[in-house]
C-alpha cells in the first residue's frame, strides 16, 4: 500500500465514524488493526509484529497550535522510533507489547474540539 491509499483508508475510516478519539490502531499493507486486537493476536502469533506497517495517533484538542505545528506538541514520534529499533517501553507502550521492525508511517490525527 502506498502513502495515498493509506491515506485514503484512514479518511475512510473517519468518514465512517469508525475511528473514535484516542482509539489508536497500527496498519499492516492491507488492513487497520485496533490496539487491544494487536495485542491479542501478538500472543498468539509474535510474528505479527513484522506485518506492521504503520501507526495511526487520535487526539482530541482545544489548541489552535497544535493544529497548525503538532510536532511541537506530545508526539508519538520518539516512541515510534524506539520501538523501530527493538526497544519496547513497558511503561508506556502506545505502539503495542512489541518491537515493530518495519514500521514505516505515523499519522498523528487531531480533532478539534475548540469553538
Amino acid at each position: 500500500m502506498d502513502e495515498y491509499q493509506i491515506v485514503e483508508l484512514v479518511k475512510d475510516r473517519y468518514r465512517t465514524g469508525s475511528i473514535k478519539p484516542y482509539h489508536n490502531f497500527l496498519l499492516n499493507d492491507i488492513t487497520i488493526i485496533s490496539g487491544k486486537s494487536y495485542k491479542r493476536s501478538y500472543q498468539h502469533n509474535p510474528s505479527i509484529s513484522k506485518q506492521v506497517t504503520g501507526y495511526v495517533e487520535n487526539n482530541t484538542t482545544d489548541l489552535v497550535s497544535e493544529l497548525e505545528f503538532p510536532i511541537l506538541e506530545w508526539s508519538v514520534i520518539p516512541y515510534a522510533y524506539l520501538h523501530k529499533k527493538g526497544y519496547v517501553i513497558t511503561r508506556y507502550t502506545p505502539l503495542g507489547p512489541a518491537p515493530l521492525p518495519n514500521l514505516k508511517y505515523i499519522i498523528q490525527c487531531f480533532i478539534f474540539m475548540g469553538v
